[in-house]
C-alpha cells in the first residue's frame, strides 16, 4: 500500500522517543516505577535512541508472499520485524511468517487496516481480537502495533488521537505503538527523515510485502552497509514484557 511520504517529516524525531541497548545490565530505577504506576501505558516511537551502529527492518500488511524473500532471510539471517494485517494472512500462510520473522518477531498491524483514529473504528476490536490469535500462531503475544497509514502513531500526534489508541490497546499487551523514521517505496524508493540517502543510526525503516521486496530487501542492506551499519532485532531494543510461555506449537526458531 503506498504511503504518502509527508508522513515522514523531520518534527517526528522529537526527544520523547525513547529507546534502549541491549548493554543495559538492570531496567534503571524510573523506568521500574513508571511501569509499576503505568502498567498499560503505551510509548509511542518512529526511531530508536542508540549509538550502536544499526538499523531496524520493518515490513507491513503481509499480501505478497514472495518465497524468494524468506530464502533470503534463511540464507543472510537477517532480523525482521513483521507488522501483520491479520486478513492478509491466514493460518495456511504461518510458515511464511514465521521464516521471515525468524531472527526477529511478528507484531500486529490490526484486524483489517482501518483508520485507528477515525471515530467509527472500533480499536479494541482491530487491535487486541487477534492478540491470542497471533500467540498461538507465532509463539509470543504481540506487544507492538504499528496503526495503519501510521495515523495516530506519531509522539506529536493530538494527545486525544494518542489517548484513544493507548487506552484501547495497552490492556491487551501492547506497549509500544511503532512507526518508522526511513521508509523504502513500492517501487523499491529510499525516502528518510534526515534528507539524505543514507540510513542513520536507530532508524526504522518501513516497507511492505509486495513483488520484487527481496531485491529491495538486499538493497536496504547494502544501503545500511554504505552507511557503517547493519540490521538489528527491534524487540532487542526495547523493554520487552514480562517473559511469556511459549506456545509448543511455534516454529518460530529463537
Amino acid at each position: 500500500m503506498k504511503l504518502a511520504l509527508s508522513l515522514v517529516s523531520g518534527a517526528l524525531l522529537a526527544s520523547s522517543v525513547v529507546g534502549v541497548s541491549t548493554s543495559a545490565h538492570s531496567m534503571p530505577l524510573q523506568v521500574q516505577k513508571w511501569r509499576e504506576i503505568q502498567p498499560n501505558k503505551v510509548r509511542f516511537i518512529p526511531q530508536i535512541e542508540t549509538t550502536d551502529k544499526v538499523f531496524f527492518i520493518t515490513i507491513d500488511d503481509g499480501w505478497t508472499k514472495d518465497p524468494a524473500v524468506a530464502k533470503w532471510v534463511r540464507q543472510t539471517r537477517t532480523p525482521i520485524t513483521v507488522f501483520l494485517t491479520a486478513v492478509a494472512n491466514p493460518e495456511d500462510t504461518s510458515d511464511f511468517f514465521r521464516t521471515v520473522s525468524r531472527y526477529g518477531s511478528v507484531q500486529n498491524h490490526t484486524r483489517t487496516h482501518k483508520y485507528l483514529t477515525s471515530s467509527s473504528t472500533d480499536v479494541n476490536d482491530e487491535v487486541c481480537r487477534i492478540q491470542s490469535t497471533y500467540a498461538k500462531r507465532y509463539g509470543e503475544r504481540p506487544w507492538m502495533l504499528r496503526p495503519p497509514y501510521g495515523n495516530g502513531g506519531w509522539p506529536t500526534a493530538p494527545r486525544s488521537e494518542r489517548d484513544r489508541i493507548s487506552s484501547a490497546v495497552g490492556p491487551c499487551g501492547i506497549k509500544y505503538v511503532v512507526n518508522w523514521s526511513a521508509l523504502v517505496s513500492n517501487e523499491g524508493e529510499f525516502a528518510s527523515q534526515n534528507g539524505t540517502d543514507r540510513i542513520q543510526a536507530g532508524d526504522i525503516v518501513l516497507l511492505h510485502f509486495v513483488p520484487g521486496l527481496r531485491d529491495q530487501l538486499a538493497a536496504l542492506v547494502e544501503r545500511g552497509r554504505w552507511s557503517g551499519l547493519k540490521p538489528a532485532n527491534l524487540a532487542d531494543y526495547l523493554r520487552r514484557p514480562a517473559p511469556q510461555q511459549k506456545s509448543v506449537t511455534s516454529h518460530h526458531g529463537r
